[in-house]
C-alpha cells in the first residue's frame, strides 16, 4: 500500500522526478506571480532582501530599545531600505492610531532582535527569523526522529526538502516580520502539548504551556490560534485528559486573558475587534458581522488555496497530502485537529482583515503542522500494512 522508502524501482524514480519537476515548475511561478493583490514583483530587490513595510514598524521599536534617537532611526532605516522602492517616512515613527495598536502589542520579535541589531546593525532584525527558518523547516526531520514510531527519514527528508526549497515558505519565514516566529511559536505549542500526551510528562506543564501561548500572543494577535489549540488540547483525550490538564489549561487561559486586558489597556488595542482600516467590524450588529464572517468563509479558503496553487505548487501539495491523508486513516487526533484548526483560524483571520490576497499567510502555521500530519499518519497506515501481514 505504501511504498518501502529502500527500494528505488524504475517506476518509483520516474515517479520522484515527475515531482520533482512539478515542484520546480512551482518555484518558479512564485517567482513571477504576485505576492499580494496589488504588489508585484517589478522591484526584485523587495523580495531578495526580505525587507518589508511592516518590517519597518519592529525595526523602530527595536531601535528605541536601543536608544536611537527618531532622527538616527530615519537614516538609519532610509540606507537599509534604499534599493527597495519602499519609502521610509516619519509616518513609521508615529503610525495612524489602528496601525500602532496592531503592530505596538508585537513586542517579542522586537525584544529579541535587541542584542542581533546592536551587533549586526539594521539587518539584525534578520537573526530571528533565520533560525525561526531553520527550526520550521528541520521540524519533519526533528519529528521523525524523536517524536514518531516509524523513523520515516525519506519522507521526512523529502517534505523538509519541499519546505526548505519553498519560495513562499522563505518568502515569509524570512523576511523581516513577526509571522516566521509567530508559525514558530504555535508550531512549538502544538508539539509541546502533543509531547505530554504522548509521554505524560507533567514537569512544570502549566508554567511551560502560559509561557509559549503568551509569547505567540506577543508576536501577532494569536489568540485564536491559541485559544483554539489549548480547547482541542483539552477535549482530545477525554474524560481522562479533561481531570488531568484541566487546571493546566485554565492557567494558561487566564495568562492570555490577562495579556489581552492589558494589551487593551496599554495599547488601545482594538485592532482586536476592528478590520484593518480602524473601521468597526460589527457595523452596530455584532450578530451580522459574524453571519458575514461565516458567509464569505468558503469563498476566502478557495481564493487563498487558489493563490497558494500559483505562488507554490509544492507547498499547496503538501496541504492537500495533510488533508488526502486525513481522509484516508479517517482517523481525527491531537495533532490533525491542530492542523485543521490552524487551518480554520488563518482563513478566519483573512476573511477578518478583508485581506484577500494574502495567499495563505494567515495560515502558515498549518503548512508546517500538515507536514507533521503526513508524517504521523504514513506511520500509522505503516503500522496497519504490518499488522495485516502478521495476522497473515
Amino acid at each position: 500500500m505504501f511504498p518501502k522508502v529502500h527500494k528505488f524501482t524504475s517506476k518509483t524514480r520516474r515517479l520522484y522526478f515527475g515531482i520533482a519537476l512539478f515542484l520546480s515548475a512551482g518555484s518558479i511561478c512564485g517567482l513571477v506571480i504576485d505576492r499580494t493583490s496589488g504588489r508585484s514583483l517589478s522591484n526584485f530587490e523587495y523580495f531578495k532582501k526580505g525587507l518589508t513595510p511592516d518590517g519597518l514598524h519592529y525595526s523602530v521599536q527595536t531601535l528605541r530599545i536601543l536608544d536611537f534617537s527618531d532622527l538616527e532611526i530615519l537614516k538609519l532605516l532610509k540606507s537599509q531600505y534604499d534599493t527597495t522602492g519602499i519609502k521610509v517616512s516619519e509616518y513609521f515613527l508615529n503610525p495612524a492610531p489602528w496601525e500602532t495598536a496592531l503592530v505596538d502589542p508585537r513586542v517579542l520579535y522586537s525584544f529579541l532582535s535587541v542584542p542581533f541589531v546592536k551587533l549586526f546593525g539594521a539587518n539584525g532584525m534578520f537573526i530571528v527569523p533565520i533560525l525561526s527558518f531553520i527550526l520550521l523547516t528541520a521540524l519533519p526531520l526533528l519529528f521523525t526522529n524523536y517524536l514518531s514510531k516509524n523513523r520515516l527519514y525519506f519522507l521526512a527528508f523529502s517534505i523538509s526538502v519541499i519546505l526548505v526549497s519553498s519560495f513562499y515558505v522563505k518568502y515569509n519565514v524570512l523576511a523581516n516580520t513577526t509571522d516566521g516566529l509567530s508559525s514558530l511559536l504555535i508550531v512549538s505549542l502544538v508539539m509541546y502539548l502533543y509531547l505530554i500526551q504522548k509521554r505524560n510528562n507533567y514537569g512544570f506543564t502549566s508554567i511551560g504551556i502560559a509561557s509559549v501561548c503568551l509569547m505567540a500572543c506577543t508576536t501577532r494577535q494569536n489568540e485564536i490560534y491559541v485559544f483554539g489549540i489549548l480547547v482541542i488540547f483539552l477535549i482530545s483525550g477525554g474524560m481522562n485528559s479533561l481531570k488531568r490538564h484541566f487546571v493546566t489549561v485554565m492557567v494558561a487561559s487566564f495568562t492570555i486573558i490577562t495579556w489581552l486586558v492589558y494589551s487593551f489597556n496599554e495599547f488601545s488595542n482594538y485592532r482586536l475587534i476592528t478590520s484593518s482600516d480602524g473601521t468597526s467590524l460589527s457595523s452596530g450588529n455584532l450578530l451580522i458581522a459574524v453571519k458575514d464572517l461565516v458567509v464569505d468563509l468558503p469563498k476566502t479558503i478557495f481564493i487563498e488555496l487558489s493563490q497558494l496553487w500559483l505562488r507554490d505548487q509544492g507547498i499547496f501539495l503538501l496541504i492537500l497530502a495533510a488533508m488526502f491523508f486525513l481522509a484516508y486513516n479517517k482517523r481525527i487526533d491531537f495533532l490533525s485537529l491542530s492542523f485543521l484548526w490552524c487551518f480554520l483560524a488563518g482563513m478566519t483571520l483573512t476573511t477578518i482583515n478583508g485581506g484577500l490576497g494574502s495567499g495563505f499567510r494567515y495560515a502558515l502555521p498549518a503548512i508546517f503542522l500538515g507536514a507533521i500530519v503526513i508524517l504521523e499518519s504514513a506511520a500509522q497506515v505503516i503500522e496497519k500494512e504490518k499488522s495485516k501481514s502478521a495476522k497473515a
